[in-house]
């Protein structure tokens, strides 16, 4: 579902004044206030990658940047179903975000994952035995 454009740029508000640091910053993932893990893909299923980071259920808002400067049309929808949108669109820069704001994920021209805020530290939680976070 599209967001209107107050609801987007609510969204982009909150998130630049949250994790970025230099908000003039074409690339906002160059400029980021709090942490990240970069995780490049190369010439992997960079959607793939990004499926495997959440839950598919995980519903996120999705905003097309594409080296422009806001606003950004945003989509909101389940993980899984955004992932495949993805699928069936050239590749642009994008960001994903949850309603509650605690983290970001870029996908980057450079195929590359850059992954701000609590989704960081959840990343870097220990495992059980079988993958699960503890």
């Amino acid at each position: 579902m599209e967001l209107s454009e107050a609801d987007a740029a609510q969204i982009a508000q909150r998130a630049q004044e949250a994790f970025v640091a230099a908000p003039g910053a074409t690339w906002w993932w160059t400029a980021l206030r709090q942490p990240a893990r970069f995780l490049p893909y190369g010439r992997q299923d960079g959607v793939e990658r990004l499926s495997r980071l959440l839950p598919p259920e995980t519903m996120v808002v999705l905003v097309v940047t594409d080296d422009e400067r806001a606003p950004w049309p945003m989509f909101e929808g389940a993980l899984q179903d955004i992932a495949a949108m993805l699928r069936e669109v050239r590749t642009f820069e994008l960001w994903l975000a949850p309603r509650a704001n605690d983290w970001l994920v870029f996908d980057t021209h450079e195929n590359m994952l850059v992954v701000t805020g609590a989704l960081v530290g959840a990343m870097d939680a220990p495992m059980d035995g079988h993958g699960a976070k503890v």
